[in-house]
């Protein structure tokens, strides 16, 4: 699952940075063009409209049949649809019909983001091949920034932090354009390193925009040291024992065993629906992950007074209001840094909104950290 949704989200990532948006205002003359037709599909295959994008990209064939970007953007449809052999086979000629430096330049960017978001059911060994058209790109210009993005972009998915952070450096460096990108992707990577996850699930699922119910689930497992006295002391009270049952939602799942064994303890934010579904891929909402934390702290230091602490307090928060029934968690696990606002201009926890697996990793450890100083 934890793979699934990278998957989407390196795809919407890549292909929002690919295609640039074409000029505002065209002349008359060029609006049956290959080039006007390309930009269409470009602008469609940003928002999964893969038909319209798909005919587009077609039309400009049709218009010049030698026009290299009209044969990447059918292709990039291709692999969005999961027809990989068709996908190559397509953009194959992009190569010979490539006119200039700068459509040579699409081409090999075209492949890289194609193995990135295809990555090992195109390729046992994508990343050895972005690694080639990487190459390719940046001895044609070796001053544009996109082959190291995507570079960069593929070192993460890899799991190569450092790497992929040095990539997002020499972007930086280069010029302004991917900048804002690029420091994004800096700045989170920088965070992970920071948090230092333990395990190649925790790696995996901190790199992500948003995280699932059962991914949560997972990172908790993963990256929560359970000796026998904290899963002793994080079972909880004999009420809570009573009210396990079995999700009857999880067949397939590859978090199963994580999920069965969170289900075990009853948390607060992460426990089964009455109707005995646990609900694996709903989003992990900021709110949700508030409650779980605190939860966990509560009962490991077995503080009941954390419960209630800021009941009728007022919220910090503009976002939050002091009535919601999670108003408590978020306060707890804020003052204790375990989770911050989102915006830290207004000062919104935005506590709807699915949390980022670099969020969970540090509050997780930041929980870690807490117990282990107790």
């Amino acid at each position: 699952m934890a793979a699934k949704y990278l998957i989407i989200g390196l795809t919407v990532l890549c292909l929002t940075l690919l295609f640039g948006c074409g000029p505002r205002v065209m002349a008359p003359a060029r609006l049956n063009s290959p080039e006007h037709h390309v930009n269409n599909g470009n602008t469609l295959i940003k928002t999964w409209k893969l038909q319209g994008a798909f005919a587009e990209f077609k039309w400009a064939q049709n218009l010049d049949p030698t026009y290299a970007p009209a044969y990447v953007g059918m292709g990039l449809v291709y692999g969005l649809q999961g027809e990989f052999d068709k996908g190559l086979s397509t953009m194959a000629p992009a190569y010979q019909y490539a006119r200039n430096d700068s459509q040579k330049l699409d081409v090999h960017i075209g492949h890289m983001r194609f193995y990135l978001y295809g990555q090992d059911r195109v390729d046992a060994q994508w990343l050895e091949q972005i690694r080639r058209y990487h190459d390719q790109a940046v001895a044609i210009d070796k001053n544009s920034p996109r082959p190291c993005f995507y570079m960069g972009l593929a070192y993460k998915t890899a799991l190569e932090f450092t790497a992929a952070m040095e990539e997002f450096s020499r972007v930086i460096s280069l010029t302004k354009t991917y900048r804002e990108e690029a420091e994004r992707e800096f700045k989170n990577l920088n965070r992970i390193e920071a948090a230092g996850p333990q395990t190649e699930a925790g790696k995996r699922i901190s790199i992500q925009q948003t995280i699932t119910r059962a991914e949560a689930a997972a990172l908790l497992m993963a990256e929560l040291y359970f000796d026998e006295q904290f899963r002793k002391r994080a079972a909880g009270t004999a009420d809570r024992i009573q009210q396990r049952g079995a999700a009857t939602d999880l067949k397939g799942n590859p978090y199963q065993a994580d999920i069965n064994a969170v289900i075990v303890l009853n948390l607060n934010g992460l426990a089964l629906f009455s109707d005995n579904m646990f609900r694996p891929d709903l989003p992990m909402t900021r709110a949700a992950f508030a409650m779980v934390m605190e939860d966990l702290l509560i009962r490991v230091t077995r503080n009941e007074e954390l419960a209630t602490m800021f009941v009728g307090a007022p919220s910090p928060f503009p976002d939050l209001r002091n009535d919601q029934p999670y108003f408590n968690a978020v306060m707890v696990v804020t003052e204790q840094g375990m989770m911050e606002s989102v915006n830290s201009q207004t000062n919104d926890f935005e506590p709807m909104e699915p949390v980022s697996g670099v969020d969970a990793l540090f509050g997780i450890h930041s929980l870690q950290n807490i117990l282990t100083n107790q």
